[in-house]
C-alpha cells in the first residue's frame, strides 16, 4: 500500500516497525564489532617450556600489532601433550605459560591485565602427540576506534595482512633426517649409531600398551646425532641451559621409546678435567652420560669465564618470525641465540676478543636467505648481508663453521 500524500505537501514515508528493529540490530552489531581480539600461538618442542629465539621474534612482531596502551585484557593458556604423567604435564604447562607472562611484564605490561592459566593435557587434541598440544595460546582483547557511520563500517575495506613465512617453516625443511633401528622389549639391546654414538637399552625399557605388548612388531626407534655446528644450525639447536651458556661436544636425540638407564657417571671430575685440559679432546669424547626422557641431549659443560672478560655486542638486524640469529664461536664449542631488543638482535655475556661467526638465516616469501659474517667479539654494531640460496646452496654454505682456520 502506497503511504498516504496530501497535495502541496512533502511526502512522508512510514518505516514499518520490523525494519526499525533490523536497523537497531545493525547498530548493535556495529558495537560489537568495536571490540577486537588479536591472537598468537607459540609452539614447542617435546618437555621443553623455555622461549626460543624463534619464540622472542613471534612474540617482539606479534606486539607491534598491537596499541599497548589500550589492552583491556590479555590472556595466556598453557597446554601439553599427553606424554608423561598428567601431574608432569600440568607443571610443564605452567612453565610454559608463567614463561610467556614474564615475556610481557618484561614489556611493561600490568600484571593486572594479564590472565594466566595451564590446562596440562587436559585439552589434547592429536592423538599422535603432535606438536599442536605442545603450545601456548595468547589472547589479547582491546578496543578499536570507532565508527563514525554504519555506511562506515560497512564499506571500509579491510587490509590484507602480509604473507608471512616463519624461519620455523625453513628449519622443517632443513632438519636430519633420524637413523631408525628396529629393537626388541625382551633383550637388552646395543646400537651403534653412524658417528659413533653407542646407545645401550634395557629390555622393558619401554611403556606398552596391552595391544603393543601382544604384537610381535619390534619397535621403531629413532635417533638423531649432531656433532657439527652447520648441522646445529641446521636443527636450530643452542649450546643453552636456562640461561647459562653451555660448551658442546655434540648432541643426541632420541625418540619412540622411555629409557630407563643410570644416572652419570663421573660427569663432575670429567667435566672439570677436560675444563683444565689435563685430558684429551680424544679421552673426553667417550663422555658417559644417560638419561629417562626423549628429544635433544647436549653433551656439555659449563665453561667458567670471569664477567670482567665478556661483553655485549650488537647486530644491525630487525627481529621478525621470518629471521633466525646465532654466533657460534668454535674454539669455545658455543652456539649461542641472539638476545632480541625492538629493532634489533644483540649477544649478551660473550668473551671478548674471541673469533665467532655471525649466522642470520631469514625466510622471505618461501626464498631461504643467509648471512655469514666472522668477526672479533667487541663492543660494537655489526651489519650484515645476506645472501639468496637453495636450499642445498645453503647447507653448503653452512658448512664453513665445521672447520678452523689455520692460524699464519
Amino acid at each position: 500500500m502506497q503511504p498516504l500524500q496530501k497535495k502541496g505537501t512533502t511526502s512522508i514515508n512510514l518505516i514499518p516497525m520490523k525494519t526499525i528493529t533490523a536497523l537497531f540490530s545493525l547498530l548493535l552489531f556495529s558495537i560489537t564489532i568495536l571490540a577486537q581480539k588479536e591472537s598468537l600461538i607459540l609452539n614447542y618442542d617435546s618437555d621443553k617450556s623455555e622461549l626460543t629465539t624463534n619464540h622472542n621474534a613471534q612474540l617482539n612482531f606479534f606486539l607491534k600489532k598491537i596499541p599497548l596502551n589500550k589492552i583491556q585484557n590479555l590472556k595466556i593458556t598453557g597446554h601439553t601433550d599427553t606424554i608423561s604423567n598428567i601431574t608432569y604435564n600440568q607443571i610443564l604447562s605452567k612453565k610454559r605459560a608463567t614463561n610467556v607472562e614474564n615475556y610481557f611484564l618484561s614489556r611493561g605490561i600490568p600484571a593486572n591485565l594479564i590472565q594466566i592459566s595451564w590446562l596440562g593435557e587436559t585439552q589434547a587434541i592429536s592423538p599422535s602427540n603432535l606438536i599442536e598440544d605442545r603450545k601456548v595460546v595468547i589472547e589479547v582483547f582491546f578496543p578499536i576506534e570507532k565508527k563514525n557511520t554504519i555506511n562506515e563500517i560497512i564499506t571500509t575495506p579491510i587490509p590484507k595482512p602480509e604473507p608471512i613465512t616463519p624461519v620455523s617453516e625453513l628449519f622443517q625443511k632443513l632438519e636430519l633426517q633420524p637413523q631408525e633401528f628396529c629393537i626388541s622389549q625382551k633383550k637388552d639391546t646395543l646400537l651403534r649409531c653412524a658417528n659413533g654414538t653407542i646407545i645401550n637399552i634395557k629390555e622393558n625399557s619401554f611403556q606398552l600398551n596391552y595391544a603393543q605388548q601382544q604384537s610381535k612388531s619390534c619397535i621403531r626407534f629413532q635417533v638423531k646425532e649432531v656433532f657439527s655446528y652447520s648441522d646445529m644450525i641446521l636443527e636450530n639447536l643452542t649450546t643453552t641451559a636456562d640461561g647459562s651458556i653451555l660448551e658442546t661436544q655434540g648432541m643426541i636425540y632420541t625418540m619412540e621409546a622411555l629409557l630407563d638407564t643410570l644416572p652419570k657417571v663421573n660427569l663432575e671430575n670429567l667435566e672439570v678435567a677436560y675444563r683444565n685440559k689435563t685430558i684429551s679432546f680424544e679421552d673426553y669424547k667417550f663422555y658417559v652420560f644417560n638419561t629417562s626422557n626423549f628429544g635433544w641431549k647436549n653433551v656439555d659443560i659449563f665453561p667458567n669465564i670471569p664477567d670482567k672478560d665478556r661483553t655485549t655486542f650488537k647486530i644491525n638486524l630487525s627481529p621478525s618470525p621470518e629471521v633466525d640469529c646465532k654466533l657460534v664461536i668454535q674454539e669455545r664449542s658455543f652456539v649461542l641465540p641472539a638476545q632480541l631488543a625492538k629493532d634489533h638482535f644483540y649477544f649478551e655475556g660473550i668473551p671478548k676478543n674471541e673469533t665467532a661467526w655471525v649466522v642470520a638465516i631469514k625466510y622471505e616469501k618461501g626464498q631461504p636467505l643467509l648471512a655469514l659474517k666472522k668477526i672479533v667479539v667487541k663492543k660494537e654494531n655489526f651489519d650484515l648481508d645476506f645472501e639468496a640460496l637453495t636450499l642445498e646452496e645453503l647447507k653448503e654454505k653452512l658448512k664453513a663453521l665445521d672447520f678452523l682456520e689455520e692460524e699464519e
